[in-house]
């Protein structure tokens, strides 16, 4: 089995392609966030992956008991619009689940690198110059928001 192909079953099975939209607060706009992420209570599993794909960090997303019955769970995750692109671009032809969730955070990552003049995100600069949203974008979050739907 080739690398690619570990790497699509496993966020197939275990991860999602998320596409978040926040606010810093009241006065300044919403922003998005992209993030590829891997959860499992298995972080020697994790760190096989984050050797295999060549990039990642390794966070803890639960502490043991934080639920009733709860294991400590880690998050493997890539939230650099590089390295998703990359990602995106090698798992694609190998997912089955997930593929137009992949599909659509390639496409969003590509327009935000593609974007001349790109200015990274100041929180507290409210100028329309500084923030980039696009109707695009926002129908993309829409889509994905859906797709990531529990139960669908």
């Amino acid at each position: 089995m080739k690398r690619e192909e570990i790497m699509a079953w496993s966020v197939d099975w275990e991860g999602s392609f998320i596409l978040g939209r926040y606010h810093w607060k009241e006065s300044v706009p919403y922003s998005y966030t992209v993030m590829i992420v891997i959860a499992n209570t298995r972080k020697d599993l994790l760190e096989k992956f984050m050797n295999l794909v060549g990039y990642g960090t390794i966070t803890i997303m639960r502490k043991e008991g934080a639920y009733h019955n709860s294991k400590q769970c880690y998050r493997w995750q890539i939230a650099s619009c590089k390295h998703i692109k990359e990602f995106c671009k090698d798992v694609l032809p190998f997912l089955v689940a997930k593929r137009q969730q992949a599909s659509l955070l390639l496409e969003f990552v590509n327009r935000r690198l593609n974007t001349p003049g790109r200015v990274k995100f100041n929180r507290y600069d409210t100028s329309d110059s500084k923030i980039r949203r696009t109707e695009r974008e926002a129908e993309i979050y829409q889509e994905i928001k859906l797709l990531n739907k529990r139960g669908i």
